[in-house]
């Protein structure tokens, strides 16, 4: 597959990715029929309907650090955007808020054996900022004892790394900048607000979209 048409596939498939995290998963599991289909070549996905899950919701907040709620689920990926098992298990991590409006935002992490019954970890919250604001966008396993979490943090001004060995235990990537930031709202000229970016690797070279807000708050989709 030529590379612009993996990236429009990549393109398309996290912006469906984004939709259902933010507004379906969590609260509420769908399936795809079986009458739907993706052209790979052309990055289209063509679904004839969805079909509500009527076990909603698959996971619930209103745990100790994060009482308003839990979104945004994003699963375990490799570097190619293909899903990743471990111990025979789906692997979600997911955002906690403390309190409406989300003034302390916090990661949380769960497994799974079939996508649908949902276990958290029990030392939740698995990762928070200094900046008190983590919202996660992607989580990937790139090798053996070696993870990457892409999160929006300084309260949606930019975009942060963190590391693990063992996808439980995470350390801010030190860039030396403020809030360790990888990329600023500054880097945007129409750009005043920024969150879950969603990033691959195709090829040699890595790519990111995310959802961005212009002044005023008119959310936009951004690379």
């Amino acid at each position: 597959m030529k590379n612009h048409s993996r990236i429009k596939y990549f393109v398309s498939i996290m912006l469906l990715a984004s939709l259902v995290a933010s507004s379906i998963l969590v609260k509420n599991l769908v399936r795809v029929s079986s009458s739907g289909s993706i052209d790979k070549v052309h990055g289209i996905l063509y679904v004839d309907d969805f079909i509500k899950y009527p076990g909603n919701p698959i996971l619930e907040g209103g745990d100790f650090w994060c009482p308003k709620g839990i979104r945004d689920p994003s699963l375990l990926l490799d570097p190619s955007g293909y899903l990743v098992k471990e111990d025979g298990k789906y692997v979600m991590y997911f955002n906690g808020r403390n309190t409406t409006g989300g003034s302390v935002t916090k990661a949380g992490r769960a497994t799974s054996d079939d996508g649908i019954n949902w276990t958290k970890y029990e030392g939740n919250p698995v990762y928070s900022d200094p900046t008190n604001y983590v919202m996660v966008g992607s989580v990937i396993k790139r090798g053996e004892n070696d993870y990457v979490m892409y999160y929006t943090n300084d309260f949606e001004n930019s975009f942060a790394m963190a590391t693990s060995t063992d996808g439980i235990n995470w350390t801010r990537y030190d860039t030396e900048k403020p809030n360790d930031a990888i990329l600023t709202i500054n880097n945007f000229v129409s750009c005043s607000a920024m969150c879950l970016p969603y990033v691959t690797k195709i090829d040699n070279m890595w790519y990111m979209v995310f959802e961005g807000a212009t002044p005023g708050y008119s959310y936009n989709i951004f690379m």
